[in-house]
């Protein structure tokens, strides 16, 4: 993993332009541009940046963590933070969002993450675990269909929120494809990307549909 460093936002904004980043950490407090503004300014002038971005932050507390959603970040890690805290946050988004290969990453092509059911399990029974991915299935059909609503009326505020959340619950039980795609169509979104929103939202659909054959059989429920 290559990390390059920049000292201020408008040097960030410089190397974008010439360089391809997997994830992207912001200091909030920078000493030109903060945090936000330099955000701000990849989701009107860089499209094409899709991945992961990250706020450092010296805030503490949960309340206030909306506000780095609604900005667009990802998610925000809290200072003070040690080396190898950062390290394994840092490794953690990144494993979260790959396209793992059936070799160790992804049962069945990529409809659950290895790696993520094997860590719920060491904490839960089979049934409970069981119960989780038929309850996520019925919410996220849920979800889908109050979706197509939303995009009808051009309620974007609500169909960030909702993204918001499928890609949140599909993340934490490990249905990566799934969570990948819906953290893709809200950046288009942020980025005022409306014109392909409904193909995209199809493909959502069709991800959904997929996990929806597949997991009762290779989770033998």
């Amino acid at each position: 993993m290559e990390v390059i460093d920049a000292v201020g936002g408008y040097e960030a904004l410089e190397l974008l332009k010439t360089t391809p980043f997997a994830l992207i950490l912001l200091d909030i407090q920078m000493p030109d541009l903060d945090g936000f503004e330099t955000l701000a300014k990849i989701k009107s002038g860089f499209p094409e940046v899709t991945c992961l971005i990250l706020a450092i932050t010296a805030f503490n507390g949960d309340d206030g963590k909306s506000s780095f959603i609604d900005a667009g970040f990802s998610d925000y890690i809290r200072k003070p933070i040690r080396p190898e805290q950062l390290i394994e946050i840092v490794s953690g988004w990144l494993n979260h969002s790959a396209n793992f290969t059936t070799q160790k990453g992804l049962i069945s092509g990529g409809t659950i993450d290895f790696k993520v059911y094997n860590e719920i399990k060491k904490y839960a029974r089979d049934s409970d675990i069981n119960d989780l991915y038929i309850e996520y299935e019925k919410e996220t059909t849920g979800f889908l269909n109050k979706m197509k609503f939303l995009i009808s009326s051009k309620n974007y505020t609500e169909i960030l929120s909702t993204l918001h959340t499928i890609k949140g619950n599909s993340g934490s039980l490990g249905i990566t494809d799934l969570a990948i795609h819906a953290e893709l169509l809200e950046a288009d979104i942020r980025a005022n990307k409306i014109l392909g929103l409904e193909a995209n939202f199809k493909k959502l659909k069709e991800k959904f549909l997929k996990f929806k054959g597949e997991y009762k059989g290779l989770l033998k429920i």
